[in-house]
């Protein structure tokens, strides 16, 4: 009886002291971890906290973490034509997307982008169509497709743009295709608009 209490107490004991092993083995790998990744954010911490800005080549990295970008030129002229396709496809899509619910909030959220024409235009719509609104339940979605064309010169721009919209109301939901043309003026090194006319 002795021997089979002595050997069932080493078993525990083997048992036991294995568990204490197992659980120091996993801390001592789970610290080592911790201090890898610790290690990996104190090397990066040189490089900055700014992303890069535009495109460039990344020609060398350092050997403290930080990476050396050659910067292309930019063209004046191309950057002043995707300044204004990105206008107009935005304006687009924010003037053409509505519903009653928003309360033509669409509209002057983009009023810091009109010109004063545009803008005596937004506010005269909203006037004339706020009392309607309750009673107009039609709500429509707009995505600009395709840039179809781009006029620009040194302080205008007209740009032709293919939309899908969809009209959702009481009779049922309809989609389309519209193009819309936005001419752009350039006030103050700012593309506002000036014009929207849907075809």
């Amino acid at each position: 009886m002795n021997k089979k209490k002595l050997i069932i107490i080493l078993i525990i004991v083997l048992v036991a002291a294995l568990t204490v092993g197992g659980v120091l083995f996993y801390l001592s790998q789970k610290q080592e971890r911790t201090d890898v990744n610790n290690s990996n954010v104190a090397t990066n911490s040189n490089m900055g906290s700014q992303l890069p800005a535009g495109e460039g080549n990344i020609n060398n990295q350092t050997g403290g973490g930080e990476v050396n970008i050659n910067k292309q030129p930019v063209d004046p002229a191309e950057q002043a034509k995707v300044d204004v396709i990105n206008r107009a496809k935005f304006f687009v899509e924010m003037i053409g997307t509505y519903s009653p619910g928003a309360q033509f909030q669409n509209v002057i959220d983009l009023q810091p982008l009109m010109t004063q024409k545009m803008l005596n235009w937004s506010e005269e719509l909203i006037k004339r169509n706020m009392s309607n609104l309750e009673s107009n339940q039609e709500r429509i979605t707009t995505k600009v497709l395709k840039v179809e064309e781009v006029k620009i010169t040194d302080e205008s721009a007209k740009v032709l743009v293919n939309t899908r919209r969809t009209r959702v109301d009481d009779s049922g939901q309809a989609s389309y295709s519209q193009e819309a043309e936005v001419e752009l003026l350039k006030i103050n090194a700012s593309w506002k608009v000036n014009n929207l006319v849907w075809k």
